[in-house]
């Protein structure tokens, strides 16, 4: 508004009753502000994002009333989610992570979007046994000299103990079940390619990876990318012809367009393989047709059980 004011207003000014110096003043003191203003709002951004963090602590202590078992998560997620590389998606992407993936576990600052894993995890610990709001706001104020919370919300319930660790095993693992199998559900959705190791790793493959296998992170098995096959009733010459083709070209061919392919399914569970166009294509374990039809390349795609 002053750039704006003195851009249209000091000019017919200038000359007359107007004082130079108050001008030459006013247009130090806008320029200044002009340049401040951003960083400081900037600033601003990054305090409430941390914030929002701190307050999101105390959410999950409330909800789940078991602060220790969030600070062992936040611990567990820190030592191995760790990105090294700074690629420009995952900078994009780092205000969805639960911590930075960007910056290293201890560090935080006024430029940091994100609080430090190491003090969120001590003022969960410092907790002691307890769950509630003003539980928590006591925790941090022992651990960062101030308040969290609003006094409103402080003043709403007093102190609420927190539950011991669940015994039941088997509810644990179902739970665990229960999110793989959503967020396999999601990969899918994305058109990655899984891949389950005997170690028990799941693999989780970008439609966009071209090399024909890929080494499982844990054991270091090799594992195939599966594709979808050639069916021998395609006529010798016309894949004669093709190869000859592709050969004098110095390229591999794909397989003619109006050919029949065919994958075998290795159980009865989700499957997922690699059409010979590169699309990827998801198999139900509820599916009941035996032939699929490729939504890239048209082709027809039979699936045959491995049983048979």
């Amino acid at each position: 508004m002053f750039l704006r004011l003195l851009w249209f207003g000091g000019g017919r000014r200038r000359g007359s009753k107007g004082n130079p110096q108050v001008q030459l003043v006013l247009m130090v003191v806008t320029l200044l502000a002009a340049i401040l203003a951003p960083i400081a709002a900037q600033l601003l951004y990054l305090a409430c994002s941390r914030r929002r963090e701190f307050l999101a602590d105390a959410s999950a202590a409330r909800f789940t009333r078991y602060p220790e078992g969030l600070a062992s998560a936040l611990e567990k997620i820190a030592g191995g989610s760790r990105v090294k590389t700074k690629h420009k998606i995952l900078r994009a992407m780092a205000p969805l992570y639960i911590i930075n993936p960007l910056q290293a576990a201890t560090t935080a600052g006024l430029f940091s979007t994100h609080p430090s894993t190491a003090q969120r995890v001590r003022i969960l610990r410092t907790m002691a046994g307890t769950a509630g709001w003003v539980d928590y706001d006591r925790a941090f104020r022992e651990v960062a000299g101030k308040s969290c919370l609003d006094r409103r919300t402080l003043e709403a319930e007093g102190s609420v103990a927190a539950r011991a660790p669940s015994a039941d095993a088997e509810a644990r693992q179902d739970t665990v079940d229960r999110s793989r199998e959503m967020a396999d559900l999601l990969d899918r959705f994305v058109d990655f390619l899984l891949i389950s190791c005997v170690c028990g790793v799941r693999i989780k493959v970008p439609p966009e990876f071209d090399k024909d296998s890929i080494r499982c992170t844990r054991c270091g098995r090799t594992h195939p990318i599966p594709r979808a096959e050639l069916q021998e009733a395609v006529t010798l010459a016309a894949g004669a012809a093709a190869a000859a083709r592709g050969a004098a070209a110095g390229r591999s061919t794909s397989p003619p367009a109006g050919a029949t392919l065919r994958f075998r399914r290795q159980g009865s569970g989700w499957q997922s393989f690699k059409c010979a166009c590169g699309k990827v294509q998801q198999v139900s374990p509820a599916l009941q047709v035996k032939a699929i039809v490729c939504k890239q390349c048209r082709r027809r795609i039979e699936i045959e059980d491995a049983s048979t």
